[in-house]
């Protein structure tokens, strides 16, 4: 079974690829996001650790942490930002590689784990390559206005924090361009399975 890696900045376009490798080939697909989620929520092994650095303030009513709350901690502290991400990536990384481990019992032939923070977190260390999804920065914004309802501004400062293209292409194994119609981003795709 190979494992890889699918990272691109905000706006890239990670889900339509992941969408397409569901249904072009025998693969399980995790996300970052979603297995981050689960590991913050009641009872998992990030959410008292969070808790303890950000105070019960970032609890909703039912007791689970308020992702907007804990987002608008952090999001303009750098500091902050890394000490959440200090209790968070290596719980992620650890549970993306028994992800990976189980997958390839279940037979899966390939592992796809789509991560905007995949360098940062350092879950590439666990995958066979890493596919970065480019598209310029114009498009991206566009996509993020129209798709999330994201004004300009928050576009441009979510895009800041992230990797910029030169040093996402310099870490990545390949680059998979969703700057065309999406025809020719399955084709690139497709050329990458073969």
């Amino acid at each position: 079974m190979k494992r890889i890696g699918i990272t691109g900045g905000i706006g890239a376009g990670k889900s339509i690829i992941t969408d397409y490798l569901q249904k072009r080939c025998h693969c399980k697909i995790l996300q970052a996001d979603i297995l981050a989620w689960e590991l913050e929520d009641k009872g998992g092994p990030c959410y008292g650790k969070l808790i303890s650095l950000l105070g019960d303030g970032i609890l909703s009513e039912d007791g689970r942490i308020d992702k907007k709350i804990m987002g608008a901690m952090t999001f303009m502290d750098p500091r902050m930002t890394a000490k959440v991400n200090a209790i968070v990536h290596p719980v992620v990384k650890e549970a993306a590689e028994q992800e990976a481990l189980k997958a390839q019992q279940e037979g899966y032939e390939y592992f796809f784990f789509e991560a905007a923070l995949m360098f940062e977190s350092g879950c590439d260390e666990i995958l066979d390559e890493v596919w970065y999804i480019y598209a310029p920065k114009k498009e991206r914004i566009k996509r993020l206005m129209k798709d999330r309802g994201y004004s300009r501004g928050k576009a441009l400062s979510i895009m800041s924090r992230q990797l910029d293209y030169r040093a996402f292409a310099k870490k990545a194994d390949r680059i998979i361009r969703n700057d065309a119609d999406v025809e020719e981003v399955y084709r690139q795709i497709d050329k990458l399975l073969t």
